[in-house]
């Protein structure tokens, strides 16, 4: 059985998160002002592997090669878009 889980997310450039082994990341938004990825995971997955999120402003570079492109999300008012990948 597979569920969908949410991550807090920190406004940093590359970040790591541990999900449960071979969960898939669907989407990064904006809940609540906080940058969030959610994820579907298998609950009962005891192994834990490390996935890496980058962040990035338009019209920032990205040295990292990016891999799934996880949506983009206005904030402060929308004076500032955040771009989210995996990498």
């Amino acid at each position: 059985m597979k569920t969908v889980y949410k991550y807090k997310l920190c406004i940093d450039d590359l970040q790591s998160v541990n999900l449960p082994k071979d969960a898939k990341p669907l989407c990064a938004k904006i809940q609540n002002g906080d940058p969030c990825l959610w994820a579907l995971v298998d609950p009962d997955e005891t192994e834990i592997e490390t996935i890496h999120i980058r962040i990035a402003g338009t019209g920032h570079p990205i040295q990292e090669d990016v891999k799934d492109y996880l949506g983009s999300e206005l904030m402060y008012g929308g004076s500032l878009v955040f771009h989210f990948f995996t990498v």
